[in-house]
């Protein structure tokens, strides 16, 4: 995960980012760690259609249960609706602190390991 930041965003993505911060700080509470931009919106080149990728991570010691991915689910689907005045598509997880560390084979945990800038 990388410090800092500074990404170039369109003045509506970065509203909408702002939103998603907003919105998922308050359902996750205490238990966010951190909220990662990921892919090539972090990294500072996005391909035209490129996704907004974005991984909450929040406090665990353990793979992700059954109620963890419900409540990822729910947060996908709420997020998706936010997002979508920018008609752009959102990637988004939900993983535990020792997950993230250790997932493989899914690509935004490798996305936020490699390139991953705090909102």
């Amino acid at each position: 995960m990388k410090s800092g930041t500074f990404f170039p965003l369109h003045p509506l993505e970065r509203r909408a980012l702002g939103e998603t911060r907003a919105f998922v700080g308050w359902c996750l509470g205490a238990r966010l760690r951190a909220l990662l931009l990921c892919g090539g919106r972090a990294r500072g080149d996005p391909e035209p259609d490129a996704d907004l990728e974005v991984v909450a991570v929040v406090e665990g010691d353990a793979e992700p249960t059954a109620e963890l991915r419900v409540e990822e689910e729910d947060l996908r689907d709420a997020l998706a609706e936010l997002i979508e005045p920018l008609n752009q598509t959102l990637a988004f997880a939900l993983v535990t602190e020792a997950h993230l560390a250790t997932c493989r084979g899914h690509p935004l945990c490798a996305s936020a390991r490699r390139d991953g800038r705090p909102l």
